[in-house]
C-alpha cells in the first residue's frame, strides 16, 4: 500500500469514511508531540512535508508500549491506524496503531536516541568505570543456561584460572520480556558479594540483541556496585550494555580472557622465579664454601707455636716503641724544668724589688685617704651650720614665714588684691585673703 499524505488525506476523509475504510497508512512529518505521564498515551501532530497541511494523531497507551523509539519535533513517519472524530470538537484525528520511522528504521533509530540520552547523562564517563579484581575469586554469570555461551564461559574458564567460581543466573536474552528480567537478575547479582558480574550473549541480529539497548538494563548496570563487564553478540555488535559497563567484550570468550589470570603466564613466571632462587642460592653456598675452605687451611698451615712465636715479636715490637716514647718525654719534660727553674729565679729577684716599691706605695694613698676624709668633714660641718642658720623653720621668733599660694611658695610681688594665700612657719600656718596692694 502507497502511503497517503497529509494534504490527500484531508481531501479524502469523508470518501474513506463513506466506505468504512477501517485502516489508512499516512506519511508526514511530526510538527509537535506531547508525551502524557498519566495515561501514557501520546498525542501528535503530523504535517505534509511540502504543503501547509496538518491533522492530529494520538496512540493510546496499549500501542504506544511497543514503540521503540521516541517520537520527536521534525521526524519523518509512516503511521498506520485509522480515522474518528473527536467529539467534543468534532475535529478528524488519525488513531495511530503501528509507526514507523522514514529512512534508516526503527530500531537505528531508536538506538540513536537512547545512546545520545545515555551520554549526555554521563553513563559512558570513563571517570566512573570501576576497575576489575585482578584475581576474580567469584562471577555472576548473567545469561541463558539453553544457550552455548555458558559452554564456552566454562571451557575458557578452566584453561586460563579454574580456581574461580562461576555461578550462573539463567536469564532471558531475547524477546520483549528479557529487558526487565537481565534488569532484575544484574541487581540480585548485585547483592549476593560476587567480585564480578557478566552480562553475556551469543551472536544475532539486531532485533535479537535489542533488549541489551534499552534502558532498563542500562540503569541496572550503570547503578552496580559490583564491576560488570558486557560481551553481547560478536565483535561487531556494540549494544548500549557495552558502553555502560566498567568494561566491553567482544564475545563471552574473549570477556573471560579479559577477566580471568593466564595460569600459563604465571606457572612461567613462578618457573623463573624458582630458577633465579635457586641460581642464586646456588651462588651463595659456593662462596660460603670457599670461604670455609680458605679458614680451614689457615688454621691447619698456622701451629700454635707459629702463632705464639708472631704474639711473641709483636709483644717486643710494642715494647721498643713504648720505651722510646717515655724517653722521648722523660728529656722533654726534664727540659721544660730546667726552663722554668730559671724563669722563677728571675721572677724572685724581681719581685723583692716589686715588694719594696708596693710597701712606699701603700704609705702614700694611706695618707692621701686620710687627708681626703679629713676635708670632708670640714666641709659636712660647715654645710650643717649654713643650713640650720638659713632655716625659716627654725627662727620662727625672728618674726620669718613662707608665703604660699595653691602650695607653691612666691614671693610678695606674686600676689594680687583677692588672692589667696597662706603664711606658714615652725609653729603654726595662716590662711590669708590680698585686700591691697601698694
Amino acid at each position: 500500500m502507497n502511503p497517503i499524505t497529509v494534504s490527500s488525506l484531508n481531501i479524502t476523509i469523508k470518501s474513506i469514511l463513506e466506505r468504512e475504510l477501517m485502516s489508512i497508512y499516512v506519511q508526514g512529518e511530526i510538527s509537535s508531540v506531547t508525551y502524557h505521564q498519566r495515561s501514557g498515551h501520546i498525542y501528535f501532530t503530523i504535517k505534509d512535508e511540502k504543503f501547509d497541511s496538518s491533522i492530529k494523531a494520538v496512540m493510546y497507551k496499549g500501542n504506544a508500549r511497543y514503540l521503540k523509539f521516541k517520537l520527536e519535533k521534525g521526524l519523518s513517519v509512516y503511521i498506520t491506524g485509522s480515522i474518528n472524530v473527536y467529539p467534543p470538537r468534532g475535529d478528524y484525528q488519525i488513531i495511530a496503531q503501528k509507526i514507523d520511522a522514514k529512512g534508516d528504521g526503527n530500531l537505528h533509530l531508536a538506538y540513536e536516541q537512547l545512546k545520545k540520552e545515555l551520554k549526555d547523562k554521563g553513563y559512558f564517563d570513563d571517570s566512573i568505570k570501576k576497575s576489575l579484581p585482578p584475581f576474580p575469586k567469584r562471577i555472576i554469570i548473567i545469561t541463558s543456561k539453553s544457550g552455548a555461551v555458558i559452554e564456552d564461559i566454562k571451557n575458557v574458564t578452566l584453561k586460563r584460572w579454574s580456581n574461580t567460581k562461576l555461578s550462573l543466573m539463567d536469564t532471558l536474552v531475547q524477546g520483549e520480556n528479557a529487558k526487565n528480567n537481565i534488569a532484575m537478575n544484574i541487581k540480585r547479582a548485585d547483592t549476593m558479594g560476587a567480585d564480578l558480574i557478566l552480562v553475556a550473549r551469543g551472536g544475532g541480529s539486531l532485533e535479537d540483541l535489542w533488549c541489551f539497548n534499552t534502558i532498563e538494563v542500562a540503569n541496572a548496570i550503570f547503578n552496580a556496585n559490583t564491576p560488570v563487564v558486557s560481551a553481547v553478540g560478536h565483535e561487531s555488535d556494540f549494544s548500549l550494555s557495552d558502553y555502560v559497563a566498567d568494561k566491553r567484550a567482544s564475545t563471552p570468550s574473549s570477556a573471560m580472557e579479559i577477566i580471568l589470570p593466564d595460569k600459563n603466564y604465571y606457572l612461567e613466571l613462578m618457573v623463573e622465579l624458582y630458577n633465579n632462587l635457586d641460581t642464586f642460592v646456588n651462588g651463595v653456598m659456593e662462596r660460603k664454601s670457599k670461604e670455609l675452605a680458605h679458614n680451614y687451611n689457615m688454621i691447619k698451615n698456622n701451629s700454635i707455636q707459629v702463632m705464639h712465636q708472631h704474639l711473641r715479636n709483636d709483644i717486643d715490637m710494642l715494647y721498643k716503641n713504648i720505651s722510646s716514647i717515655i724517653s722521648h718525654k722523660l728529656i722533654k719534660n726534664t727540659n721544660e724544668i730546667n726552663y722554668m727553674e730559671e724563669n722563677i729565679y728571675k721572677y724572685a729577684k724581681n719581685n723583692v724589688f716589686l715588694k719594696h716599691n708596693l710597701s712606699d706605695m701603700k704609705n702614700l694613698m694611706q695618707n692621701i685617704i686620710d687627708n681626703k676624709i679629713r676635708e670632708s668633714d670640714r666641709n659636712i660641718l660647715l654645710l650643717k651650720q649654713v643650713y640650720k642658720s638659713q632655716n625659716p623653720k627654725l627662727k620662727p621668733k625672728k618674726g620669718y614665714a613662707i608665703i604660699k599660694k595653691k602650695n607653691k611658695s612666691i614671693v610678695l610681688s606674686q600676689i594680687n588684691v583677692n588672692d589667696k594665700f597662706t603664711l606658714d612657719d615652725s609653729t603654726a600656718s595662716i590662711g590669708a585673703i590680698v585686700m591691697e596692694k601698694s
